[in-house]
């Protein structure tokens, strides 16, 4: 029976699951992959010759493409591998709740995707128009980020085995052309959220950030739901 000094706090197991998930990744190849992935709007960038006037919108279509893959590929197989292989199994029977393990890789995965992504953006516009890109489309990458970084989380854990497939269909199938649709359904879409928090659409940009915060919860919701009804 564990005893209170065997039970560490919240704090010290989301830091210890965070160590791990990122010890993980660095000891493998995804990282490269993704920085690979992540270069493609800066490739874009130096070869399309767009004029200044376009290229800056231009630009965030491409991000936005990478934006969909990248996070699936972080959080959907941290995630999905855990449930599908059984490994959860040994921590939560530890005195630990089941919610810590999504929350601890996730607060490892998700800054690291988001810097890469916001990297990628930043270098992306130095080189298409040699200046920094607008302040509030750095925050709505970081936003968009996190929020496909969650939603890539509920999907693993709605479907393990094949988590970072649905996820990156799920983003590039419905979610984009979602978006798309003039109609109050756009608003379900994490990147039309993300497109409007840039300022890119005609809604304001808080509506944009309000509804990516939305959609995260929901999404995050969704996900310890699931991990709190999973068998052992």
């Amino acid at each position: 029976m564990a005893t209170n000094r065997d039970v560490p706090s919240i704090g010290a197991a989301l830091s210890a699951l965070a160590r791990l998930t990122m010890t993980r990744l660095l000891r493998g190849k995804l990282m490269w992959v993704s920085v690979a992935i992540a270069c493609l709007p800066i490739a874009f960038a130096s070869g399309a010759g767009h004029q200044p006037s376009t290229a800056l919108e231009v630009t965030f279509g491409i991000e936005m493409f990478v934006l969909a893959i990248l996070p699936p590929l972080f959080a959907a197989p941290a995630i999905g591998e855990e449930l599908e292989d059984r490994t959860a199994t040994y921590l939560w029977s530890r005195p630990l709740p089941r919610w810590s393990i999504l929350a601890g890789k996730l607060l490892a995965l998700a800054p690291f995707v988001m810097a890469i992504l916001v990297g990628s953006w930043i270098v992306a516009i130095f080189v298409a128009l040699h200046t920094a890109p607008p302040p509030l489309t750095i925050v709505a990458i970081a936003g968009g980020a996190l929020a496909v970084s969650i939603v890539s989380a509920g999907i693993a854990t709605l479907a393990p085995k094949r988590g970072m497939a649905f996820a990156i269909i799920y983003i590039l199938i419905i979610d984009l052309p979602l978006g798309q649709i003039p109609a109050a359904s756009q608003w379900l879409s994490v990147t039309h959220a993300t497109t409007t928090l840039a300022g890119f659409e005609s809604s304001s940009p808080v509506a944009g950030g309000i509804a990516l915060v939305v959609l995260s919860a929901v999404w995050l919701a969704v996900a310890f739901r699931r991990i709190g009804r999973i068998e052992t």
